[in-house]
């Protein structure tokens, strides 16, 4: 059995220890994003006169290493007079995209008449950082309106036990997004 000098056994400490340090490093990198300019995907928020739970400041941000990776901010409005335990927000989009967002804030606590919560929040994995020209190049957001996206609520459960739901118009959207897809194809 070969036997390693003392210089030697610490150097493969040292080697060892500093690619796990080095791959923390890398792990603990920040992802970064960038807001979608409203010139490249036009946001909307769908009008739904009778929902208590109004969308506002909607956004969409990309990660800039992975395009296919979208965050979708926004702040919710509890314009009722009962308080809310629970709700579902879904997207539509002209690229063919569609789903729930279940980022429910509301965990333990409910959402107060009149009360304002947000999706967005500081996170210790990503940032958020200007677009540049560069970036909307490689991104492919240098082109005109390329994707509308509407979103909108689909249920509000109040902590009475109520629900207020608005199936009819989500799937009228739900229609309308599918119609442009049969038609882009």
């Amino acid at each position: 059995m070969r036997r390693l000098t003392l210089p030697a056994l610490i150097a493969v400490i040292f080697l060892a220890v500093g690619g796990v340090s080095a791959q923390t490093d890398k792990q603990r990198q920040k992802s970064r994003y960038v807001l979608v300019p409203g010139d490249h995907t036009l946001m909307l928020i769908a009008s739904q006169l009778e929902c208590p739970l109004r969308v506002e400041r909607a956004k969409v941000l990309v990660n800039v290493e992975n395009y296919h990776d979208i965050i979708f901010q926004y702040d919710l409005r509890n314009a009722g007079s009962k308080p809310i335990k629970d709700f579902s927000v879904v997207f539509f989009s002209s690229a063919g995209n569609s789903g729930t967002l279940n980022d429910n804030r509301l965990k333990d606590r409910t959402l107060l008449p009149g009360e304002v919560i947000s999706t967005e929040e500081e996170s210790p994995a990503r940032t958020v950082i200007p677009v540049t020209t560069e970036l909307r190049r490689s991104l492919k957001l240098d082109s005109p309106v390329k994707n509308i996206v509407v979103l909108m609520i689909w249920t509000v459960h109040f902590s009475d036990g109520t629900t207020f739901s608005d199936e009819k118009n989500l799937k009228a959207t739900r229609s309308f997004f599918e119609e442009l897809d049969i038609h882009r194809n």
